[in-house]
């Protein structure tokens, strides 16, 4: 069972580190491009909203990335038995929940941590005013 939650796991999480990262690159919108490539007085809200939620998907992907290299090496590292070649059910079932899991969290916190760092990135830009 635990052989192939580990390798069911590790492809869960691989599969959401993607999407965090993907979604990264999806929240900067061709408006955020044309004002990050504008000059203007003040700052844009807006953009400072999108890259903030881009930061953090970024490095929640990332984190997502290595605790699936960290359980693809696990199972690499320990030795095959002949009962290990069997799939088990309640192993893939685990596999999948426990990833979905970290997912729905990642994503809660990429929300918290990109509000943070928009209150911190305003209350910057606010002195330089």
């Amino acid at each position: 069972m635990l052989r192939t939650f580990i390798q069911v796991a590790s492809a869960g999480f691989a599969l959401f580190a993607g999407i965090l990262l993907v979604r990264g690159s999806f929240v900067l919108k061709a408006k955020d491009i044309a004002e990050l490539s504008s000059t203007k007085w003040g700052y844009n809200t807006d953009l400072v909203k999108s890259l903030s939620q881009q930061q953090t998907d970024s490095r929640l992907g990332v984190l997502l990335l290595m605790v699936s290299f960290v359980l693809q090496t696990v199972n690499l590292c320990w030795p095959m038995r002949w009962v290990d070649y069997g799939v088990d059910k309640w192993g893939a079932i685990l596999g999948v929940v426990v990833p979905a899991i970290f997912f729905v969290g990642a994503l809660l916190m990429s929300n918290f941590l990109s509000d943070k760092t928009q209150k911190e990135v305003s209350v910057i830009l606010s002195k330089e005013e």
